[in-house]
């Protein structure tokens, strides 16, 4: 496979090449070459993957109900866009060399227990005292990630992350909880270059699909197979790392990272460019689902990518070795101090965000 064209099919979008002003509609819409759009003039037409908005800047009300002390403390959405994100990365992580991991269920509409348990597995597998990966749960201040079990620590991000109703999912819209992590997913997303990986659980790894309602399918993943993005940020490969399908039962107290059984290309051959052949087959060449209702109605990101050799060969996983007692990497607690990745220790992070939709 040569090259992946990525062409986003957005209802309603403005042509990139008009100026968006800079503010609020008066609506309390955030567009999407606003939120999502990444550094340089907004309006900039050089956008780069996923474009999604905000469609009700209050949050639901979470924002603007005065009747609530915290209410002040909060945050606007205006300081969760990508490019927010990506200005306030902490400074080392800049110069970090370690690869980017990734994380999704294999299973669309997985129960809570199973994405909880998809979580943990790439919160373990990072936090190892080797540290060979890089995840989305240390790129920021502790105050980006929000902690609900006392908001004194994090008010900041307490309106955005409460704003959110399991009717959302059903209703194919998002609250400004999923647009939230969807940004600095993204934002994520964008910093990353070379090999990519992306944990994730099934059965069978030639025929690994993921959930096409997650921010993997929706936000990271296109982002980064454009070839939109600059020479120094191109992914050229993204390889999968599969661990079991259903948790063991000694998972949860498991002192080591979970094994990985199975290891191979995802993309730009492999399973993921297998899913994104029959996605596009399935909605059409030139197809355009249009928008959905709701406050942020969720866009096809995947819709008109084109696969340029339908021929390629797939790539066969690769089993990986179990390890030996001897071998088994520790993994890191927040007892290590400024070796532990991670804000918050990893049972309160699965307990936190557990059940949301990567």
């Amino acid at each position: 496979m040569k090259s992946l064209l990525f062409s986003l099919v957005l209802s309603g979008a403005l042509p990139l090449a008009t100026a968006i002003p800079q503010r609020l509609s008066s609506r309390g819409v955030i567009p999407e070459t606003m939120f999502s759009n990444t550094l340089g003039p907004v309006g900039n037409p050089n956008v780069i993957g996923a474009q999604f908005g905000v469609r009700d800047d209050t949050c639901r009300g979470h924002l603007t109900d005065n009747s609530k002390d915290y209410t002040s403390k909060c945050w606007g959405m205006d300081k969760f866009t990508v490019n927010e994100f990506v200005r306030n990365r902490k400074s080392e992580i800049n110069d970090c060399a370690r690869p980017c991991l990734f994380y999704t269920s294999s299973l669309s509409g997985a129960a809570e227990a199973q994405g909880g348990y998809v979580l943990r597995s790439a919160l373990q597998t990072a936090a190892t005292e080797e540290r060979k990966y890089l995840t989305i749960w240390e790129l920021h201040d502790d105050k980006y990630y929000p902690f609900d079990k006392d908001w004194s620590i994090t008010p900041e991000s307490r309106c955005a992350f409460e704003d959110f109703d399991k009717k959302d999912e059903v209703d194919k819209v998002d609250g400004c909880q999923r647009s939230y992590f969807r940004a600095m997913s993204k934002a994520m997303a964008l910093q990353c270059s070379g090999e990519v990986f992306i944990l994730t659980n099934g059965p069978d790894p030639d025929k690994l699909r993921v959930p096409t309602n997650g921010i993997w399918w929706d936000t990271e993943f296109p982002t980064l197979i454009t070839g939109a993005r600059p020479d120094d940020k191109k992914v050229t490969k993204i390889t999968y790392l599969q661990i079991d399908n259903v948790p063991k039962e000694n998972r949860k107290d498991a002192s080591n990272p979970p094994e990985i059984i199975n290891q191979g290309e995802y993309w730009p051959q492999g399973p993921g460019a297998d899913h994104l052949r029959d996605w596009n087959k399935q909605l059409g060449a030139t197809a355009n689902p249009g928008a959905r209702p709701g406050m942020h109605p969720r866009t096809n990101e995947m819709s008109g990518v084109e696969l340029s050799n339908s021929n390629d060969t797939m790539v066969a996983a690769k089993p990986v070795q179990s390890r030996s007692e001897e071998d088994q990497p520790e993994i890191l607690t927040p007892d290590d101090g400024d070796e532990y990745p991670y804000a918050w220790s990893i049972e309160d992070m699965v307990d936190m965000y557990g059940g949301i939709q990567w």
